[in-house]
């Protein structure tokens, strides 16, 4: 997903009213019917993936909040560039000065010269990350694709040796991993990237999720580097943060045990409600900002 249609981590109530006997229960917990218990499983002691929070528009270091700071249970911070950008050095250097995993979103480009200078950029810093290298959303041609993702890794690999590369992709629209799956000794973790457009209406993302995990049979350890429920419904123009906090529950108390290998969950926080791009509908990802929902990230991560 590219920066300016953003994602990463984790706001008031409702805008307008809406009667509570109207209210519909989450599709994702009915099971085709609308009396149905809600699915409510405990994730097992067995699961030893690490939670963790991040947002991609950490391009300026400073812009870390104190909540984040807060937060114990954060491992990673994230940022999202593109690589006509400068490389986000200030970034680095927080990460490395908190003891944080930096995560850096690099978008899909197909110019070499500003490859070069970035990989340089790096190199300059010295500072090992974990790269996750030109996100996949099928949109591009698949051998083309290959071919820019492997000249970039090879010179960000070039310029910091010790650093690792993540390969991600939408793991909800059933993309062709064999058509687009890059050289596999090239890369050190297989991304998910997942996005649900409502607490309440995302039942075929949640299948195409869980077919995703069924074909997933590449040995590399996986981290959901996006994870986020849209939480503003632009018909009624009211909030759902009562689904949106069962779907947090339901994401990892149900989907995440299916994924194998994995290793973080990363959230995408992000306000997208006054972007201004015409071909996106305003949401809300946003959890940091929402008490109700940042309780309910902490209530299930610190099991």
């Amino acid at each position: 997903m590219k920066k300016t249609i953003i994602i990463t981590i984790l706001f008031s109530l409702l805008l307008t009213s809406c009667n509570d006997n109207e209210k519909k229960e989450p599709a994702v917990f009915v099971n085709n019917t609308k009396n149905s218990t809600p699915v409510n499983e405990e994730i097992s002691t067995e699961n030893s993936f690490e939670y963790g929070l991040a947002s991609q528009r950490f391009i300026n270091a400073d812009n870390i909040t104190s909540i984040e700071k807060e937060l114990s249970n954060i491992t990673y911070y994230c940022v999202d560039v593109d690589v006509t950008e400068p490389f986000p050095s200030n970034f680095l250097l927080k990460c490395f000065s908190e003891n944080k995993t930096p995560i850096i979103t690099v978008n899909y480009s197909e110019n070499t010269t500003d490859m070069i200078r970035f990989a340089n950029e790096a190199a300059k810093i010295n500072i090992s990350a974990v790269y996750n290298v030109f996100p996949c959303y099928g949109d591009i041609e698949s051998s083309k694709y290959k071919t820019n993702f492997s000249n970039f890794v090879s010179l960000i690999k070039r310029a910091s040796p010790s650093s690792k590369i993540i390969w991600s992709f939408n793991a909800l629209n059933n993309i062709s991993l064999s058509e687009y799956y890059p050289q596999e000794s090239q890369i050190d973790f297989i991304g998910l990237n997942c996005v649900f457009t409502s607490p309440y209406d995302s039942i075929y993302e949640i299948q195409s999720f869980k077919t995703t995990c069924d074909n997933l049979t590449i040995e590399k350890p996986v981290i959901i580097t996006q994870f986020g429920v849209n939480h503003f419904d632009n018909y009624e123009h009211t909030y759902m943060i009562e689904g949106a906090e069962k779907f947090i529950e339901y994401f990892y108390n149900d989907l995440c045990p299916l994924v194998p290998d994995l290793t973080a969950v990363i959230y995408f926080d992000e306000n997208m409600l006054n972007t201004q791009n015409p071909n996106i509908k305003p949401c809300d990802y946003s959890i940091l900002s929402v008490p109700e929902l940042n309780s309910a990230f902490l209530e299930i991560t610190n099991k």
